[in-house]
């Protein structure tokens, strides 16, 4: 079977064509494969760093106590925390005077209210409500201060512990950890 001039250059053109777009995906491959590799090597970089900056730094890790005894902890804090707050919200009588400079700490613990005032009712919500009786009035009155009480002072313990959690690391050190936490959470 014999080809015509125009079948031959056809077939040649068609042939040009495929290794063109072969190559341009090669090329593309290719920048795809050295892009990753850059990432690869700045991740293995920052974390280099990170394993010079903890072997250069004075600090001893002392051994890790396991998830259950650390929740064991904070388990043991927090009921110091329900029995201090118990004794403390025993007065029945209004609780001191809510400041409006610290209302956003107070919405922390009770997000429904937005003001010094809404804390306020909030917590004589049953101080005047006639369909209780006094006593009940007087138990549903200690019980809120009392879980006001117990869940600010939970809620700024908690915060301390977490906020200064990374106050031991050097700046160098803080900053490549930060780094690589935001490689890696962009990475797919």
């Amino acid at each position: 079977m014999e080809y015509s001039e125009q079948e031959y250059l056809q077939a040649m053109d068609q042939a040009e064509n495929r290794r063109i777009r072969q190559e341009e995906t090669i090329r593309s491959l290719q920048h795809q494969l050295k892009h990753e590799k850059q990432q690869v090597a700045s991740v293995k970089q920052l974390a280099d760093q990170i394993h010079m900056e903890k072997d250069s730094s004075m600090v001893m890790f002392a051994p890790q106590p396991m998830d259950s005894n650390v929740c064991e902890d904070f388990s043991s804090l927090l009921d110091d925390i329900r029995t201090w707050s118990t004794k403390f919200s025993c007065d029945t009588g209004r609780m001191s005077d809510f400041k409006s400079d610290n209302t956003s700490n107070y919405h922390q613990v009770v997000p429904l209210c937005n003001d010094a005032a809404g804390i306020v009712s909030f917590m004589d919500q049953y101080r005047n409500d006639q369909s209780l009786d006094e006593k009940s009035r007087k138990q549903l009155d200690k019980m809120r201060k009392r879980h006001f009480v117990r869940g600010r002072a939970s809620f700024v313990m908690i915060e301390r512990c977490f906020q200064s959690s990374d106050i031991w690391l050097r700046t160098a050190y803080l900053e490549a950890v930060h780094r690589i936490e935001r490689v890696l959470s962009e990475t797919d």
